[in-house]
């Protein structure tokens, strides 16, 4: 059969251009300000990974059709954490038209072209983890949408039953930013995006053999037609999704071939955010991993790899893993504060102990005339700063993740941080309080210990 040289382009249809709206309104950047910073707003969901590796049975998803239906996807989630509590799972949901519309950065609010592009949803059928169906997992096939209502101001819309929990509940996910989502104009360099920020946590993708590939990005019927060779695939669909992806996000992506002789059989894509990818070569893959599978954030794992040595790190590691199996002690409630504690003091197992610092046993409280819990609060009040300063380290993802599991904690809605309006000075210091507990834990006896005698230090010398 002839190869049909047909561009992605040409498979999304334009939208109409956007209704004037008032004279003079003109669309302002979307900030946040929390009260601890005032950057441009990171807009990060869960997007489960049977969903963001999924194949279209017939030609693949048009651009608008990816920004559309992650809108929904993050929309239903924050709709379902804000339903928590009631025992009453969601089953519809919905979003006002004009928000939709802002969330994929539409130049149309036209509702006979929005409900032209839900019905293609209702009737796009999808293969769901599409890269692992034949690795042993259940494979799964539905519509994107199973029903939508639209009346003349919002979209109400189902999830198919088989597929609404891992949509909703992700237990494994990619995390995506839909203020990057917004920037795209290519679909296959959405896809691209999509599928490598999956890999982010270890910087690299496993082996996608070719005609995979070619699925992934033309959808299943797409492919048997459409840059059957791959020099043609790769010249007009690979190459400029990744020069798309790496202009409009804030990852660094390559692609590298595998070669059976001189044939590509496959390619492994690489991921890095921007700041970092300068450094990626000399970081070592295995022991971020090991670093990130304690629950430390992704950007301040790699940080930490900066500024400790190799032996230093490994020696937490050691130190915390040792912990852990050690029999008939109280089990560590927080892995990441401990790990950080330790590599702080520099702790070692007893066989690596000779010259270096190990954990000490807590000295006694000195007598202050104050009580233990008091000291524990004085203790607790100095740490706002530090997790303050700690924050503003990390990358805007992964502020944003605290951000998120700060507000799902967090049952006081006045307390919870809300990206479009400047903070409380209560929800601010109810946000730092809990970041510095979830990062340094509980402060020990020695930590309050140290605490108390820099205390009566200072006010000696004062």
């Amino acid at each position: 059969m002839a190869s049909k040289s047909v561009t992605l382009a040409e498979q999304s249809p334009q939208p109409p251009k956007r209704l004037k709206g008032k004279k003079g309104a003109k669309t302002e950047a979307r900030t946040t300000q929390i009260g601890l910073f005032t950057v441009e707003e990171p807009e990060p969901f869960k997007k489960a990974t049977p969903a963001v590796h999924i194949s279209a049975k017939n030609k693949a998803l048009t651009l608008v059709q990816h920004k559309i239906y992650n809108a929904l996807l993050a929309n239903a989630i924050e709709q379902d954490r804000d339903h928590a509590g009631t025992n009453v799972g969601l089953t519809q949901f919905s979003i006002a038209l004009t928000d939709l519309v802002d969330k994929v950065g539409l130049n149309s609010n036209n509702r006979d072209y929005l409900k032209g592009v839900i019905n293609s949803l209702i009737g796009t059928v999808v293969n769901w983890d599409f890269l692992e169906a034949e690795r042993g997992e259940v494979w799964a096939a539905t519509g994107l949408l199973s029903t939508a209502e639209m009346d003349r101001s919002t979209l109400a819309y189902e999830f198919s039953a088989k597929i609404r929990d891992f949509l909703v509940h992700p237990q494994m996910y990619a995390t995506i930013d839909m203020r990057i989502v917004r920037a795209f104009k290519r679909a296959a360099a959405l896809v691209l995006w999509e599928n490598s920020v999956r890999y982010e946590g270890i910087g690299q993708s496993a082996v996608i053999p070719i005609e995979k590939l070619r699925q992934l990005f033309l959808g299943q019927e797409g492919a048997k037609t459409i840059y059957p060779e791959y020099k043609e695939f790769k010249r007009n669909v690979l190459t400029p999704a990744v020069r798309e992806a790496n202009e409009v996000s804030d990852h660094t992506i390559e692609v590298l071939e595998v070669r059976q002789g001189r044939a590509v059989v496959g390619v492994r894509f690489t991921v890095a955010r921007k700041q970092e990818a300068a450094r990626l070569e000399s970081v070592d893959s295995d022991l971020l991993m090991s670093v990130t599978q304690l629950g430390i954030p992704s950007s301040e794992a790699r940080k930490t790899l900066a500024r400790h040595s190799e032996s230093d790190v490994r020696n937490a590691l050691d130190y915390v893993r040792a912990r852990e199996a050690k029999k008939g002690v109280t089990p560590i409630t927080n892995l990441p504060a401990y790990f950080r504690k330790a590599l702080a003091e520099k702790w070692v197992t007893p066989e690596k102990s000779s010259g270096t610092k190990k954990a000490a046993a807590a000295p006694g409280l000195p007598m202050t005339g104050i009580t233990e819990e008091e000291i524990r609060e004085k203790y607790r009040a100095s740490q706002l700063g530090d997790a303050r300063a700690y924050f503003d380290e990390l990358s805007a993802g992964d502020q944003a993740e605290l951000i998120a599991r700060y507000n799902a904690w967090q049952p006081m809605q006045k307390w919870r941080l809300d990206g479009g309006k400047k903070q409380s000075a209560a929800a601010q210091q109810s946000f730092l309080s809990w970041l510095a507990h979830e990062t340094w834990g509980e402060p020990s006896t020695e930590d309050l210990f140290k605490f108390v005698i820099k205390g009566l230090a200072s006010t000696a010398t004062a």
